[in-house]
C-alpha cells in the first residue's frame, strides 16, 4: 500500500528555522480522513493533526501550521524547530474500504542553541603593571561546535577546555581563557563558534579601560 503514497519534506534543518512536509495520494481515491504523526527515535508517537470532510483541520501540535488540507493532498510546517522536532513525520491516508496507506520522511535538526559568555575575572596589578582577565565561552549545539577566540590583543594566554554530551543529543563546549598581559586599556574579544557547514555565530566581551587608581 505504501507506495500509494507519495511524500516528501525536509531531511534537515537548522534549530529555530522551519521544515515543511507533504503527502499526496497517488491515484484517484480519496480518503475520509488525513493523520500527521511524529514518531521520535524511542517509538514514541505523538499526533499532530487530522483533516476529515466531516470535522476539517485540528491542530493538536501548537508548532504545526496546515499549509494544504485536502482528501488527497495534505503539507504542514513545523515552527521553530528544536531537539524535540527531531523524528519521523507520518502522514496516513485513511481510505474506505481499502484501509489506511501512509509515508514517512524523517528530519534531523542541527545548528547551535545557544552561546553564553561571562568574564569571571578582571583584575588589574598595579605593581606589576598588568592586566589578568578570565574568560569563559560556552556553546550548545548539534553536531558538537568548536569555539574560538578572535581578537586577543597580546600572547600569553592559557586555555582550559571541556565537553559534555546532553540528553537531548546537543553538546556543551566551554572554553576557559585566561589573558595574562592586557594592558589598562580598553578593548575587546571575540567568541567565533563555529558549526560544521553552518558558518560561525559571534558573542562579544568587552574591557573597560582600568582605573588607575585601583583595581
Amino acid at each position: 500500500f505504501s507506495s500509494e503514497v507519495k511524500a516528501k519534506g525536509d531531511s534537515s534543518a537548522v534549530f529555530g528555522e522551519d521544515a515543511s512536509f507533504s503527502c499526496s495520494l497517488s491515484d484517484l481515491k480519496r480518503a475520509s480522513q488525513i493523520t500527521w504523526q511524529r514518531v521520535r527515535k524511542n517509538n514514541s508517537i505523538q499526533d499532530l493533526a487530522t483533516y476529515s470532510k466531516m470535522y476539517g483541520e485540528n491542530v493538536m501540535e501548537p508548532k504545526v501550521v496546515f499549509m494544504e488540507a485536502s482528501l488527497n493532498s495534505s503539507s504542514i510546517i513545523v515552527r521553530n524547530v528544536s531537539v524535540e522536532d527531531e523524528a519521523c513525520y507520518v502522514c496516513t491516508f485513511h481510505v474506505y474500504p481499502s484501509g489506511s496507506v501512509r509515508k514517512q520522511t524523517c528530519l534531523t535538526v542541527h545548528g547551535i542553541t545557544r552561546v553564553i559568555t561571562e568574564k569571571l575575572r578582571d583584575h588589574w596589578s598595579e605593581e606589576l603593571q598588568k592586566r589578568n582577565v578570565l574568560l569563559r565561552c560556552s556553546a550548545t549545539g548539534k553536531p558538537a561546535p568548536v569555539i574560538t577566540w578572535s581578537g586577543i590583543p597580546v600572547a600569553g594566554e592559557s586555555v582550559h577546555a571541556e565537553s559534555i554530551e546532553n540528553k537531548d543529543g546537543t553538546t556543551t563546549v566551554t572554553l576557559n581563557t585566561t589573558l595574562e598581559h592586557l594592558g589598562a586599556q580598553g578593548g575587546h574579544v571575540d567568541c567565533v563558534v563555529t558549526s560544521p557547514g553552518l558558518g560561525n555565530v559571534t558573542a562579544r566581551v568587552n574591557f573597560s579601560k582600568v582605573d588607575r587608581g585601583g583595581e
